[in-house]
């Protein structure tokens, strides 16, 4: 028998389960977005500078360039402050032999 034939698995412990996940996940939600935020910021920030200090010497690097750089990172900044988690799946995994009924 699986366990989600079990009427106390998926009535009870199943939805305890799914609530204590959501809790640790969102405990954890504004802590990954910073790191994220902070990454995606540091990337884009030295490319532009990089684009920046080249239009010094390369007169074919273009504004437009630039700025599509940063109002990318605008973008992506906008998107990560708005973030959410999501639950995608569920897997239970069950240990040793079902208990018989």
């Amino acid at each position: 028998h699986t366990l989600l034939e079990r009427q106390a698995f998926r009535e009870n412990l199943l939805p305890a389960l799914i609530d204590a996940s959501k809790t640790v996940a969102n405990a954890r939600v504004k802590t990954m977005v910073a790191a994220a935020r902070k990454e995606m910021h540091a990337q884009l920030a030295h490319e532009i500078e990089r684009l920046r200090d080249l239009k010094k010497v390369n007169r074919s690097v273009r504004q437009e360039e630039i700025d599509s750089l940063v109002a990318q990172r605008r973008a992506l900044d906008e998107h990560l402050l708005h973030s959410r988690i999501r639950l995608d799946a569920i897997r239970v995994i069950q240990r040793g032999a079902a208990p018989a009924r």
